[in-house]
């Protein structure tokens, strides 16, 4: 009982900070969740040290462009598509999914890359040796 009320007033806490300021709170829970994400990510690769400057690359990415482009964009986007409009949820996620979602992906590779001190042609090589393999290893099994 006593979590629960704990969790409810960190619940409540943290939508009057969404009503008070909320881009800040959202590029925080970004960068939280972006910082979280390469930690847990490092745990279960089972990497003997945890590198710290890893994190600490991601939650500023977080912080600094996730947190705030999605804020602007899903404004943008209330204004483009007024939710009680007929078919704007599917509107809205072929928008989302074909405008905004392609540049995060980009963003993210070009400027985790720059942080890394690595090229993005060295970024999207391997992303794409990565399909490679994974089709042929999908091919193989499908043979069998």
């Amino acid at each position: 009982m006593m979590v629960l009320s704990v969790l409810q007033k960190g619940l409540i806490s943290y939508n009057g900070c969404l009503a008070s300021h909320p881009l800040v709170t959202k590029s925080c829970t970004s960068a939280v969740t972006a910082g979280l994400g390469d930690y847990l990510g490092q745990l279960i690769s089972r990497q003997h040290t945890v590198d710290l400057c890893s994190i600490a690359r991601y939650a500023t990415f977080g912080l600094l462009v996730t947190g705030p482009l999605a804020h602007h964009f899903y404004l943008l986007l209330d204004h483009l598509v007024r939710p009680g409009e007929r078919g704007a949820a599917i509107k809205r996620l072929l928008i989302e999914r074909f405008g905004f979602a392609p540049l995060l992906l980009f963003l993210s590779f070009y400027l985790l890359s720059r942080m890394e001190y690595r090229s993005l042609f060295a970024n999207f090589v391997a992303l794409f040796w990565i399909m490679y393999l994974a089709n042929k290893r999908r091919q193989a099994v499908k043979k069998d």
